[in-house]
């Protein structure tokens, strides 16, 4: 007799569009942590499930001024960069209305 897994699997598509079950995708992620030999905290993996489950993030801002910071910064050092992502660690309002900060 032949075990069949119950845990989701990570899709091995190159050409996927990201088009699965948040448990897949953390999947995904666990796997490609694995690889690199990264680990996936208990506590980020609820974040993901979190953003996946909702299907947006809480908030994404762009500015242009701090994109030219970037950019004039990076001149002066002979950088020139192609994507700029900044990502900034806090509580939302409703955690923090919740009394979670």
């Amino acid at each position: 007799m032949t075990l069949v897994s119950t845990e989701p699997r990570p899709c091995t598509d190159p050409g996927c569009r990201g088009q699965h079950a948040p448990a897949e995708r953390v999947a995904l992620a666990m796997s490609l942590c694995g690889a690199r030999g990264a680990q996936l905290t208990d506590l980020r993996r609820q974040v993901l499930e979190l953003f996946w489950e909702s299907g947006r993030p809480t908030v994404e801002l762009e500015d242009r001024r701090l994109a030219g910071a970037i950019s004039e910064d990076a001149d002066l050092i002979g950088f020139r960069p192609t994507r700029r992502m900044i990502e900034v660690e806090g509580v939302c309002a409703t955690c923090i209305a919740a009394g979670a900060a």
